[in-house]
């Protein structure tokens, strides 16, 4: 029973946040890119990342319509991606200046292979005041949007 408990959850149902849910089915289910543009998922693979975490990441951008995105740094509107490598008080920083800016973004922490990340990434789900989700390797936080405090492990 655990088991079919477990791939209902991964399919998306018993997500009752319609925003989550579209986000399980169009960004974290399927196995290959939705769309034609891969740049991010080109620099993900580049920066270590597996294929299927940087497809689900380029996913979860095209899911969200937006336009931008950058490693390590701030991006006014768009996906901001934080890398394994990068200092905690940078990724703080970020984490602040999207939480002040009036666009839409979304911060995406890598965590594979590095326990500190993963607890830094904890720690700024704790910290948000809007929906998040996690994977096995990485954490989102969503910015600019009226969700509720939510937390998702997916």
């Amino acid at each position: 029973m655990y088991i079919w408990d477990h791939i209902r959850h991964r399919r998306g149902f018993a997500v009752h946040s319609p925003f989550m849910y579209g986000v399980v089915r169009r960004a974290m289910m399927p196995r290959r890119i939705v769309g034609s543009r891969r740049e991010l998922y080109d620099a993900l693979v580049a920066l270590g990342t597996d294929r299927r975490s940087a497809t689900r990441i380029q996913n979860l951008h095209t899911h969200l319509g937006y336009e931008q995105w950058t490693i390590d740094s701030a991006v006014d509107e768009g996906l901001v991606v934080v890398s394994p490598n990068c200092p905690a008080e940078q990724v703080c920083k970020l984490a602040d200046t999207l939480a002040e800016g009036q666009g839409q973004a979304t911060l995406v922490v890598l965590h594979y292979r590095n326990k500190g990340q993963k607890a830094l990434a904890e720690r700024l789900v704790a910290e948000h005041q809007s929906m998040s989700g996690s994977k096995r390797d990485f954490t989102f936080l969503v910015y600019g949007r009226a969700l509720p405090k939510q937390h998702i492990i997916l």
